[in-house]
Order: structure tokens, then C-alpha cells, then sequence
């Protein structure tokens, strides 16, 4: 395959800024495009200045500096009812997603997608992701589908994305690059500085959620979304209601995470004798019930085994050979490395597997994104849906 221009992906990043230089250095027709996804007159009320209006002046210096055209477009729409709305809708009913992931499949590798082929005469897509294809980072192995095209972690484990692309599918991977996949990020870093990036080399690295802004709390922002319905507090181990205290709604809360004396009403001392570290263990969305436990290593917050959706799997579907031998691992967080598990049908529904890990895993919460691999290659991943057994 010839491969002449290159659109990249420019978010005011790092990752994005040196995917840009190194395929510039490669002698690649390269054209930067900025997505616009979320209205930054939402953040008019935040005391902190707009992000993604940081972003795009970044964007716009990066573009300048390496002497390229800059395509900006504009997606608040298409996120907000593909991606934001799903978001709301989990949160409501305390579900853990992370929005990244349908952003990915939705917008990233669908929407700019299409504006980079069918708009912007592309021959590739390239991105900052740290992650690696079959095709290799810059298409030297590019087969033509229908030939597989397998997603690889990155080279640096820590900063592996795999888990954000994992719910792709087979097409959507097609003349994709992923510039930076075989750099390790310190190197990264090391590229923008030595090539007078150096703005970007230090500039600080975006976590969390992005729509949410650098000072808001979560709680804070969803808060503007979603009611508070309030709901009774409970002993994970008697099923016990506490007295005189209620939570302030299931969305301000995550499983693992320590309870918060802002998003409770009532009185605190029904929780004294338990101890001052109560961890959220459990939520109920029917009932509205948080169910706590004493201490962040207490059993019920590990899980063994898990009922998830039934699997998207990027290549085969489903990879049966390796399901029958077992030659899979998975994640449930992007920042945990891979542990071996099992995979089976759940009963004769085979809507739903079993997932069974080979060592118990801490904080799986319903709505995270169970990920499947085989050694290096992701597989694709489901959607948990409850924790069946705890230690």
C-alpha cells in the first residue's frame, strides 16, 4: 500500500504532538485535525480556565512549529448524544463507565474517520495512542482487509491504551498508525525536547475525564446532570440500615472508594462505631441502598468472579481456539497490568459469560470494561454486569 498523507489527530498533547513530528520525518503529506467535542461554555462557570481552548491554541502552535495545515471540526453534537448522554444514563444508575472508550469507537475511529477518508483524501488516520497494530506503526505491514488486523499493547506497559480502543471493531483499525506505540513515554518526551517541543515535553499530562475540567470535582460536575435522589446507607455484611443518614445519590459513588462525609445528609454517628475508614462495597440501583465495609482490604471488595455482557471481540468472533485452552488474561482498570483468567457461558444464556480470575481482583464495579488479551494482542472486551463471588 502506497501511503502519501497522513491526517493525525492533534489533541495539544505530547503523544499527538511528536505522532505528528515523526511522521512528518518520515516524509508523510501530514495534516493535523483538532476535534471540538465538548462546548467550552460549559466551563464558564469553573474558576479554572478552559481546557479545550488551551488545547486548540496548543494545537494551533504545534501545527505552526512543524509547518502544517490544521483542520479543526467540530463533534459536540455527536458527543453529547453518542457518548455523554450513555455517560449521564450509567452514572444515574451507578454504573462505572469510562467515556473514553465510546468516544473512541463513536467519534475518534468513526466520525473523524470518515472526515479524514471521504473529506480530507487521507491515505491514513494517525493517532497518539500508545498502542501498536499487525500493521505497524507507520503501515510498513499493511495488509488489506479482509486480512485480520490484530491491536497490540504498546511497548510501554504503563502507558499502554489498549483498554480505551478495546471495543473497536476489525474496520475501524483499517489504515490506522499509531506513531508512538513503540516508544517508551520518557522517550517521547526526550523527542519533543531535543526537536524544541519543549512546551509540550512539560506540559502537564491530562487525566481523569476530559469534559470535566483541572479543578472540578466529580461530584461537582455530574451534579449538573443528574437529580439528587438520595438513599439509605448499609452494613455489606448484616444488610444493617444505618440510622439518621442518608447518601445524596448512587452517582456520586464508585465501588472501592472511601465514603465522603459531602455526599452524605444526616447525622455521622451511626457510622462511628465501624470505624473511620468506610469503603463503598456494593450499590444497589433499585433499592438506591451504598452498601460500606470497614477498611480499604476488607473481602468484599475483592472479586473472583464476574458476570459480564457478551463479549465484542476485535478479530475473531468469538476466538474460540483460545477460549477452549485458556490462553487469556484480562484488565478491568487501565492501570493494572494483565492477570490471567478463565471465560465461559453462563448457563444456557448466552448473552452472558463468566469471567474467573486467577487471582482476586480489588474495586470491579458494574459498567467497567472487562478487556481480553492473549499475551500482547487485545482480543475486545464486554461490559461488567455484577460481581458473582467475593473473597
Amino acid at each position: 500500500m502506497s501511503v502519501r498523507r497522513v491526517i493525525c489527530a492533534i489533541s495539544g498533547g505530547v503523544d499527538s504532538a511528536v505522532s505528528a513530528l515523526l511522521l512528518k520525518r518520515r516524509g508523510f503529506d501530514v495534516v493535523g485535525v483538532h476535534m471540538t467535542n465538548w462546548d467550552p461554555q460549559d466551563e464558564a462557570s469553573d474558576s479554572s480556565s478552559c481546557p479545550q481552548s488551551e488545547d486548540l491554541t496548543d494545537s494551533e502552535k504545534l501545527c505552526a512549529f512543524l509547518g502544517i495545515k490544521l483542520h479543526i471540526v467540530n463533534f459536540v453534537k455527536q458527543y453529547w448524544n453518542d457518548v455523554f448522554i450513555n455517560f449521564v444514563d450509567n452514572c444515574s444508575f451507578g454504573r462505572t463507565i469510562v467515556p473514553d472508550v465510546g468516544c473512541n469507537k463513536k467519534i475518534k475511529f468513526d466520525l473523524l474517520r470518515k472526515v479524514a477518508f471521504e473529506e480530507l483524501g487521507a491515505d491514513a488516520l494517525a493517532t497518539g495512542h500508545f498502542a501498536r497494530t499487525s500493521q505497524g506503526d507507520f503501515l510498513e505491514n499493511h495488509l488489506a482487509v479482509p486480512n485480520k488486523i490484530k491491536l497490540l499493547r504498546a511497548k510501554d506497559a504503563l502507558k499502554d491504551q489498549t483498554y480505551f480502543l478495546s471495543s473497536l471493531c476489525h474496520s475501524q483499525l483499517d489504515r490506522v498508525m499509531f506513531p508512538v506505540g513503540s516508544l517508551y513515554k520518557s522517550e517521547v518526551r526526550a523527542l519533543a525536547l531535543s526537536e524544541g517541543l519543549d512546551f509540550f515535553a512539560n506540559k502537564k499530562e491530562s487525566t481523569g475525564i476530559c469534559f470535566i475540567g483541572r479543578k472540578r470535582k466529580f461530584s461537582q460536575f455530574i451534579g449538573q446532570y443528574i437529580d439528587d435522589n438520595g438513599g439509605p446507607l448499609a452494613d455489606i455484611e448484616t444488610g444493617e440500615i444505618f440510622p439518621d443518614i442518608q447518601h445524596k445519590g448512587i452517582h456520586n459513588f464508585t465501588i472501592g472508594k472511601r465514603l465522603r462525609r459531602d455526599n452524605c445528609s444526616g447525622s455521622m454517628n451511626a457510622l462511628l462505631p465501624h470505624g473511620d475508614a468506610l469503603y463503598v462495597a456494593d450499590i444497589d440501583p433499585l433499592s438506591r441502598t451504598v452498601f460500606l465495609c470497614s477498611g480499604n482490604t476488607h473481602p468484599k471488595l475483592f472479586a473472583k468472579r464476574v458476570l459480564v455482557s457478551s463479549p465484542s471481540w476485535l478479530s475473531d468472533d468469538p476466538p474460540a481456539e483460545r477460549l477452549v485452552r485458556n490462553a487469556l488474561s484480562c484488565v478491568f482498570q487501565r492501570i493494572i497490568l494483565p492477570i490471567p483468567c478463565t471465560l465461559q457461558t453462563h448457563g444456557n444464556d448466552d448473552r452472558f459469560f463468566e469471567v474467573g480470575f486467577g487471582s482476586p481482583l480489588r474495586a470491579t464495579a458494574t459498567g467497567q470494561l472487562c478487556v481480553f488479551y492473549d499475551n500482547n494482542e487485545c482480543l475486545g472486551s464486554a461490559q461488567i454486569e455484577s460481581v458473582l463471588e467475593t473473597l
